[in-house]
């Protein structure tokens, strides 16, 4: 990643370009949290776009699965 000497405790990187290979601590942290910005920028990026039918339809399906769920949980627990 950086290409400096590793000294001490090394870590084995996990990021796609350098997986399994050798490096600093310091530069494994950088990469995780630059990757948890970009998914972060992307997961606000597609919550802002209109849902398709099919998402919509998913959404309100599970939805309604839900509502199924605990109202049967409330009549098994009336009996």
């Amino acid at each position: 990643m950086c290409a400096d000497p590793i000294e001490g405790k090394v870590w084995v990187s996990r990021e796609q370009v350098s997986r399994g290979k050798p490096v600093h601590p310091d530069c494994e942290k950088r990469a995780k949290a630059f990757t948890a910005e970009h998914r972060a920028a992307k997961q606000k990026e597609r919550a802002a776009r209109p849902l398709s039918l099919a998402e919509e339809n998913r959404r309100l399906f599970a939805e309604q699965d839900r509502i199924r769920e605990l109202r049967r949980k409330k009549s098994q627990s009336k009996k």
